[in-house]
């Protein structure tokens, strides 16, 4: 077997391990999402996501600082109007008995998973691509960061251009 063709190998086995690491954390999230009392899912989701992106800095290699990690997770997920409102909503709903606990129950964990899923996907193409915590710009990931979560929110799982598929 050629370099190049172990190269492609790695990079293959690598891809898949990163996948599996995000889909692991965008189901734990999902979980966390069930959680009744108000706040404390979105504590815990965002430190489940915090330690998925230390595990894919791992993965690929990378340094890994919380400061900035946060920084570029607040920018993306900010820049969802929807991510953030359906967190805090679903959050809040769970006040209300009955319907409240219900419907503040579906809707934190596809929130939850989704915003995971989007940011591990988008950690994965920028690492993929050579790219490490502190040159990640936050400003030219918007807008796959988007697509990626809107498509997450809906059910379908896109592939990126590193070709990683669920």
């Amino acid at each position: 077997m050629s370099n190049r063709q172990k190269q492609e190998v790695n990079v293959e086995e690598r891809q898949k391990k990163a996948l599996k690491i995000v889909n692991r954390y965008s189901f734990g999230t999902s979980a966390l999402g069930l959680l009744p009392t108000p706040a404390l899912d979105l504590v815990l989701v965002g430190a489940a996501q915090l330690k998925m992106i230390s595990d894919l800095a791992k993965l690929y290699d990378v340094p890994f600082r919380k400061g900035r990690v946060e920084s570029v997770v607040a920018v993306l997920t900010g820049a969802l109007v929807t991510s953030p409102i359906n967190s805090l909503t679903a959050s809040v709903l769970k006040l209300f008995p009955v319907v409240g606990d219900f419907s503040g129950f579906i809707a934190g964990a596809i929130s939850s998973s989704a915003v995971t899923y989007a940011l591990g996907v988008v950690f994965v193409q920028h690492f993929e691509a050579g790219g490490n915590v502190l040159n990640f710009d936050p400003a030219e990931m918007r807008a796959f960061f988007q697509k990626t979560y809107g498509a997450a929110s809906g059910g379908e799982r896109p592939i990126t251009y590193a070709g990683i598929k669920p």
